[in-house]
């Protein structure tokens, strides 16, 4: 960028939406102000997403990749714990500890995102992800994760990105044993769409 020349960044696939979100603001934020300051044009994002693939499949693809797949049912369908479709205040209470974030933030957002029949559809739980994603990388500082380590290797990472901090993150084993569904991309495609929406981005920019 100091040489004048615009730049693309593009990341691993990532399961977590909250994640991405967060790896995807802390970025731009750093790279927009390099941008302004050399007068280039500004960093085009290019997400990891996955199509729709089987579980299974996904699942090999992230062991190689060395991703979490911890999210890789969705959030939602974690917190959804009665399976109908909708998630209630308690619901995304009880799920504070795998989302990391405290229960007041979480009751902010409900309140904030909640429909008139004061639950959370998929895509407003999408939203929320968004919103934490967005408000942990204002909360902490601007900190390139370079050099955190591969689960159950101990070397380094030689890039940054959401892959390389979800490995906090490790693999569920509860859905051993389960049929071996098609997983959408759906989620961590709505919880990006609520962020360029809110940011007002440009159509290339995500």
């Amino acid at each position: 960028m100091a040489a004048g020349r615009s730049i693309g960044v593009a990341s691993q696939l990532c399961f977590d939406a909250a994640l991405i979100v967060n790896w995807l603001e802390r970025t731009r934020s750093m790279l927009d102000a390099i941008a302004a300051r050399y007068c280039v044009p500004l960093p085009v994002f290019h997400v990891g997403v996955c199509g729709p693939t089987k579980e299974s499949r996904l699942r090999r693809i992230a062991d190689l990749c060395e991703v979490s797949s911890f999210f890789l049912g969705s959030a939602f369908d974690r917190i959804d714990t009665d399976n109908n479709g909708r998630v209630s205040r308690e619901m995304l209470l009880d799920a504070a500890p795998f989302l990391h974030a405290d229960e007041s933030t979480l009751c902010a957002l409900f309140d904030l995102h909640a429909d008139c029949d004061g639950t959370l559809p998929r895509y407003a739980v999408a939203e929320v992800l968004a919103d934490l994603g967005d408000d942990l990388a204002h909360s902490s500082p601007h900190s390139s994760p370079l050099g955190m380590r591969s689960p159950g290797t101990g070397k380094a990472h030689a890039v940054s990105g959401p892959s390389t901090a979800v490995q906090v993150r490790r693999q569920s084993k509860e859905l051993t044993g389960e049929a071996d569904k098609l997983v959408l991309p759906e989620e961590v495609v709505l919880a990006l769409a609520a962020y360029a929406e809110r940011e007002g981005l440009e159509e290339d920019v995500v």
